[in-house]
C-alpha cells in the first residue's frame, strides 16, 4: 500500500466513525503519514506546499498579477522549510529571492510590500484580521513584511501538519 493509499484509507475511516478515541488515533496516524510523505516523496510534499501557499495567498487577497506575489510565495516557502531565514530577512531571504529573479534585494522587498499592501486594501478584512490581528503595526494598520511572511509560514506549516 502506498503512502497516498494509506492516507486515503485513514481519511475514509476517520470520516465514517463516531468513536472519538478511534478518531484521535486515526488523526495521529494521518499526521505521521504526512510526515512520511514529506520524507519519502519530496516532489509530492513540494507540490502540496506550493498549493497550500497559493491557497493562502488567494484567501488573503494577494493578486496573481503582481511580481510581489511570486516573491511572497518564494519567501513563505523558504520560511516554511527553514525558519532561520526569518531572522535574516534582509541579509539572506531577500538576496536569495533577488538572485533567483535576477533583480535586487531592495526591489524584492518593495514588490513584497506592494503585494501585502494590495492584499490588505483589497482582501477580506475579517480574514486578514483573523490571521494577522496581533501582528498589525498600529500606525500603518498592516503587518510588516517580516510579520506577514512569518505569519503565512506558520499557517502553512500547521496546514501541512494537518492542524488546520
Amino acid at each position: 500500500m502506498t503512502i497516498l493509499e494509506k492516507q486515503i484509507d485513514l481519511l475514509v475511516r476517520y470520516t465514517t466513525t463516531d468513536d472519538e478515541e478511534l478518531k484521535k488515533q486515526l488523526r495521529e496516524e494521518l499526521t505521521a503519514t504526512l510526515q512520511e510523505t514529506r520524507e519519502e516523496d519530496p516532489a509530492v510534499y513540494s507540490n502540496k506546499l506550493s498549493d497550500a501557499i497559493d491557497e493562502l495567498l488567494d484567501e488573503l487577497g494577494a493578486p496573481h498579477n503582481l511580481i510581489g506575489r511570486k516573491h511572497l510565495h518564494k519567501a513563505i516557502r523558504m520560511a516554511v522549510t527553514d525558519e532561520e531565514c526569518l531572522t535574516q530577512i534582509t541579509s539572506v531571504l531577500y538576496p536569495a529571492i533577488a538572485k533567483e529573479a535576477n533583480t535586487t534585494p531592495s526591489r524584492v522587498e518593495r514588490a513584497i510590500r506592494h503585494a501585502i499592501e494590495t492584499a490588505w486594501d483589497r482582501g477580506d478584512y475579517r480574514t486578514l484580521k483573523n490571521y494577522f490581528g496581533n501582528t498589525i503595526d498600529r500606525d500603518k494598520a498592516k503587518p510588516t513584511n517580516h510579520h506577514f511572511i512569518a505569519g503565512c509560514a506558520n499557517i502553512v506549516r500547521r496546514q501541512m501538519r494537518g492542524a488546520v
